[in-house]
């Protein structure tokens, strides 16, 4: 019985040891990656290899500066998109400003110029300015555009994996789904004949893409995007008749002059007094809402902040109890 006992106690030791990796610690995990290097595979297909973790990283988006930030150090980056700076779209103001160079991707030379040993873009960035860099022998990785939040999950995780520290992608993923599931409480107590329904107003107009983080935004904050009514399977600007039509009870728009020529009070008067819309719920209501362009056109963490933003101000009675 004893012996049996001990064989017992030896397999569970042992089976303890692989599910803990025999006490490896995050120091061990850092150690293999400098001894060993490692590979990842980006969005286009290409594979790059990595002797250690890259030390002069370029990102060339605002997303991936908000999210590299929260990755690594700040003396690891070489250089960030000049948008970081711009309180209207980014959530990161504050924490870029020990990172120095600031570049517009459109300029190889100036790439070239910081030495970069990665180069993070999104798939949508100039195929030609990617072939470059490639020839110049820079690293670039490619990573998709995301279009829901499981995208933007998808997304942190991969570029933790690319700069070699795939441990920090947890504190992010356990922030967003804690924030989620706070307003997740509230917005479930709403009843689905209460759910507001909202078009989402860009400075080009109403649009709607079948693809689009808009959608969540709006589902994860109990409210109905009005334009998926159409059901429309193409990138569209709808027209006013169309609007008209659907008759949404507020209009939300992105708070975020990017030119100097489109300041949002201006934008709300010009909604508000446009003689198409006068018959619309939204106009007789006022319900013409301007939220933080900084979070509604984030594709980093900070989008759950968009979710809530949007909560907020669809159901303020709701969430004043709560406060």
């Amino acid at each position: 019985m004893k012996r049996f006992n001990r064989c017992i106690v030896l397999i569970l030791l042992v089976f303890a040891c692989i599910l803990g990796g025999c006490g490896s610690t995050r120091d061990d995990v850092n150690t293999t990656i400098l001894n060993t290097g490692y590979d990842v595979v980006d969005s286009t297909g290409t594979k790059l290899h990595f002797t250690k973790k890259p030390e002069r990283i370029v990102s060339l988006t605002i997303s991936t500066d908000e999210i590299l930030l929260e990755l690594v150090s700040e003396d690891r980056i070489a250089a960030l998109t000049y948008l970081v700076d711009d309180p209207g779209i980014s959530n990161a103001v504050e924490k870029s400003k020990t990172v120095l160079a600031r570049l517009d991707g459109n300029s190889a030379e100036a790439i070239l110029a910081l030495k970069p040993d990665l180069v993070i873009v999104a798939d949508f960035f100039k195929v030609e300015m990617i072939e470059t860099l490639r020839e110049l022998g820079i690293p670039v990785y490619v990573y998709k555009t995301q279009k829901n939040i499981q995208d933007v999950k998808n997304s942190i995780v991969e570029l933790a994996n690319v700069v070699g520290e795939p441990q920090n992608a947890l504190p992010l993923l356990t922030m967003m789904d804690a924030k989620l599931a706070q307003i997740e409480m509230t917005v479930n107590e709403i009843l689905e004949s209460e759910r507001k329904r909202v078009i989402y107003i860009q400075t080009n107009g109403a649009t709607f893409r079948p693809e689009s983080t808009s959608h969540d935004i709006c589902k994860f904050a109990g409210v109905k995007e009005a334009a998926l009514e159409l059901n429309y399977q193409k990138n569209i600007t709808l027209s006013k008749e169309e609007i008209v039509r659907l008759n949404p009870d507020a209009f939300v728009l992105s708070a975020w002059d990017y030119d100097g020529k489109h300041e949002t009070q201006e934008r709300c008067k010009e909604i508000q007094e446009d003689p198409a819309y006068q018959s619309i719920k939204a106009i007789k209501n006022h319900a013409i809402v301007a939220l933080p362009g900084a979070h509604m056109q984030s594709l980093s963490h900070y989008i759950v902040y968009a979710i809530e933003d949007m909560a907020k101000a669809m159901y303020p009675e709701k969430f004043k109890l709560k406060e």
